[in-house]
């Protein structure tokens, strides 16, 4: 069901009540370490630019995406705190100092349903793997995991809105958001999987060659 600008407006000035609330609470307690503390600064921005973008479409940038994809990280470890669950990111020198343009907010956005998918994919141990590649002007940064897989007669369904495989809450929106995101941005998402061994969902985006600043 497609949200109406009231209700967006509604959620925009609900959610300030417990953003600020949780605020509080991180100044109150003195006991998070540097890292929390950076987790927590990055967590409550991307919530703020979601709202944000709730209204109004976000403006395109120049940047990396394999900073965004450590911020997010940082995040998700927290998540997967006590678990049997490794989580890595292997970008090759190169890869890290692509130059994409596209939405900052948008791409973690993606990146965090992405990861999130892989996570709630593992029953017990295992591993997710954000790996990125450059080639041919391309950056190609792949979410892997060895997770359930997915089925091969779903492979064609699960970028269609409303899809969702094995989650009573899912809302279907995740892969379907991603591919036509990365539409907008000139790029492509592939999606390769073999059912009980595994997912690897890879974000194809043109970089700016003229742009690429290789760190010595």
């Amino acid at each position: 069901m497609k949200t109406n600008y009231s209700e967006l407006k509604q959620f925009k000035h609900d959610i300030k009540s417990p953003i600020a609330a949780l605020r509080t609470l991180t100044k109150l307690r003195s006991t998070w370490n540097a890292s929390e503390q950076t987790v927590l600064k990055l967590a409550f921005e991307r919530i703020e630019n979601l709202i944000v973008n709730l209204e109004n479409e976000e403006t395109y940038k120049s940047c990396r995406p394999f900073t965004l994809a450590k911020d997010l990280l940082k995040e998700k470890r927290i998540l997967i705190k006590g678990k049997s669950i490794s989580l890595k990111l292997n970008f090759e020198r190169e890869a890290r100092y692509a130059i994409c343009n596209i939405q900052p907010s948008e791409f973690k956005r993606i990146l965090s349903n992405l990861v999130n998918n892989s996570l709630e994919s593992i029953d017990d141990r295992g591993f997710v793997v954000l790996k990125g590649v450059l080639k041919n002007d391309k950056l190609f940064i792949s979410v892997l995991d060895n997770g359930h897989g997915i089925l091969s007669d779903d492979l064609s369904n699960v970028t269609k809105l409303g899809w969702t495989q094995g989650k009573s809450s899912g809302q279907g929106l995740g892969l379907y958001h991603a591919k036509e995101t990365l539409s907008k941005w000139s790029g492509k998402l592939h999606i390769n999987s073999i059912f009980n061994l595994g997912t690897k969902i890879t974000l194809a985006l043109p970089t700016k060659p003229t742009q690429l600043a290789i760190a010595v």
